[in-house]
């Protein structure tokens, strides 16, 4: 379907002005002929009919700073979801965890003891049922994860050797929804939920010495070689490569870790006073999941023809079809000003209290420049890749403008069967707060896989019908 709209606009209004004007949905009046005919600016609508599928993803770049943990299942598909995490812990060259070993009151043959330790894992956010009974094992890892290195969503770290096997593991049943916490606890981490995973049991080291807890492992280790705790790669490569949190059993809700806390306690000969060591899982280090996804669910909707998904963690991609010889065929000497997408959702048709969250952010991600833009941590540039955010009053995610990339296909390399294609992916941003001439503005400085368990049925489908479409604009002197 096509439809032409032929307008004048005055001569002395600016290019730059009927731009902004171009990407609003009315065309309908951009001024009066008020010149000479061979100084009108003629201005051309037409909009497109697209065609879309869904893509199942396959393993995806798991690069976040937050570690998932736990089994769902989609209440609309039946889709079973579940995600383990690998984390690590970060050594600040500044930081001094323990005083002079001749200040820590307990001690075994005169050597320094801890009183106890313990992981903490810290999350404000969950999905499902609070009160679910969720099993979840923690081990030790034999190496580090590795900086130069990438990390999908099938990667398997006990069948990569990543497991420690006379490490520490430690197996026990938590329920999201944790009542056992302190008012004190609770104070202490500012009213953030938390699950703990004591330490307290012997440990024996890679070279086969043998400590009270892990603790006094990592006490020690601190006293005989205090140069491991200057650096990341020192800790992490000498002392404590990291940890696997995995799923053991137990369906109905999955943690969005935002922080991982090894905490060693002791005790100083001039105070009474419990004293504390910790490390954290930040920024600095790695943290990345491990998902295992129902392929056969996946299947079967990714066969659907009347519609498209998006499906995350590692789930479904809608990809899009882009007529771009329809679009620049005939009409040469004039400029693409304006191209813009809307994909509209569907409601679910499944009543639920866990429905899957809607994908917040989206980007739109030429297909053979994919996977080069997550291995590589790219940035949308807002001229071949775009961010969209899901608006809930409309129920869409709009692409104001993607003129840019039209051209760049029409003038570009055909040789790849993709030449014309599109990802709609769903993601997570990194944001910072910039202020630019007085104004707030946030500003992205990365972008990731979203991880959560989330969900959106999208119109469209592999047949060109008016549920999905791209609107341009066309001007010439």
């Amino acid at each position: 379907m096509k439809r032409y709209i032929y307008l004048h606009a005055l001569l002395f209004i600016s290019f730059s002005a009927l731009l902004l004007t171009s990407c609003d949905d009315t065309t309908g009046s951009l001024g009066l002929s008020m010149s000479e005919e061979s100084d009108q600016l003629n201005v051309t609508a037409q909009t497109f009919n697209l065609t879309s599928k869904s893509v199942i993803t396959g393993a995806v770049v798991s690069t976040s700073t937050t570690a998932y943990v736990g089994k769902v299942r989609d209440p609309e598909t039946g889709a079973y979801i579940t995600a383990s995490s690998m984390m690590q812990f970060a050594a600040l060259e500044s930081y001094v965890p323990f005083p002079e070993a001749s200040k820590i009151a307990n001690t075994e043959n005169n050597l320094p003891v801890a009183d106890s330790c313990e992981i903490r894992f810290y999350y404000n956010k969950f999905y499902g049922d609070g009160l679910a009974p969720m099993k979840f094992k923690v081990t030790e890892l034999s190496k580090p994860m590795e900086e130069t290195s990438k990390y999908y969503t099938d990667f398997d770290p006990e069948a990569n050797g990543y497991l420690r096997t006379n490490g520490f593991a430690e197996e026990r049943v938590f329920t999201l929804n944790n009542q056992n916490l302190t008012e004190e606890e609770l104070e202490e981490s500012g009213s953030e939920q938390f699950l703990r995973i004591r330490l307290n049991s012997p440990y024996t080291d890679k070279d086969g010495n043998t400590y009270n807890n892990f603790g006094t492992y990592l006490m020690r280790t601190y006293y005989e070689h205090p140069e491991y705790f200057k650096s990341n790669y020192k800790f992490l490569h000498n002392v404590m490569p990291g940890i696997y949190v995995k799923t053991s059993s137990g369906l109905g809700a999955m943690a969005y870790i935002e922080l991982a806390q090894l905490r060693v306690y002791f005790t100083k000969t001039d105070s009474e006073v419990a004293q504390l060591a910790s490390w954290g899982s930040t920024e600095e280090v790695l943290q990345t999941s491990t998902v295992e996804n129902d392929e056969n669910t996946l299947t079967t909707l990714a066969a659907a023809t009347d519609c498209s998904y998006l499906k995350s963690p590692a789930g479904i991609f809608t990809e899009i079809t882009l007529p771009v010889d329809e679009i620049m065929n005939g009409h040469s000497g004039e400029t693409l000003n304006s191209a813009k997408i809307v994909l509209s959702r569907e409601n679910n048709e499944v009543s639920s209290d866990y429905h899957l969250n809607i994908p917040g952010a989206v980007l739109l991600v030429p297909v053979d420049q994919y996977k080069e833009f997550f291995e590589q941590g790219k940035l949308p540039d807002s001229k071949q890749t775009f961010i969209s955010q899901y608006s809930s009053q409309q129920g869409t995610y709009t692409f104001s403008n993607i003129s840019t990339l039209i051209t760049e296909m029409y003038k570009g390399d055909r040789t790849s069967a993709n030449w014309n294609k599109v990802y709609i992916v769903p993601v997570t941003l990194n944001t910072v707060t910039q202020t630019v001439n007085n104004s707030t503005v946030e500003k992205v400085i990365g972008v990731n896989h979203n991880m959560t368990p989330s969900s959106a049925k999208l119109k469209g489908g592999a047949n060109a019908t008016s549920d999905l479409q791209i609107s341009v604009i066309y001007s010439k002197f």
